[in-house]
């Protein structure tokens, strides 16, 4: 399913993967967050979550306000363990542009 502009409760995900492109298992984590950069060049940050059922996936749920701009966002997950603190690979979401209703 794409994501659109405006959209609220899409769930955002990002994998943590090593450099061999194996899952890490971040389940005893202590911070999660997701970093953005949307096409209007404005940054921030999400405070995420552990997926469900995953030891290795983080996860934001949108609210309003979340996803104002369509075109191709830069994401970029963020973990601190106890032995370990770090980012991911950085990677593209493409955010499509919602149907404006005229009736």
């Amino acid at each position: 399913m794409a994501i659109h502009e405006g959209d609220i409760g899409t769930s955002i995900e990002i994998p943590v993967v090593d450099p061999a492109g194996d899952p890490v298992d971040i389940s005893g984590a202590t911070s999660f967050i997701i970093y953005w950069r949307d096409p209007d060049d404005e940054t921030g940050s999400w405070t995420a979550q552990l997926k469900a059922a995953t030891t290795d996936t983080i996860q934001f749920i949108t609210i309003a306000g979340s996803l104002s701009t369509f075109g191709a966002w830069k994401i970029q997950g963020y973990v601190a363990l106890a032995s370990w603190e770090g980012r991911t690979v950085e990677d593209t979401m493409t955010v499509e542009p919602k149907v404006e209703n005229s009736g």
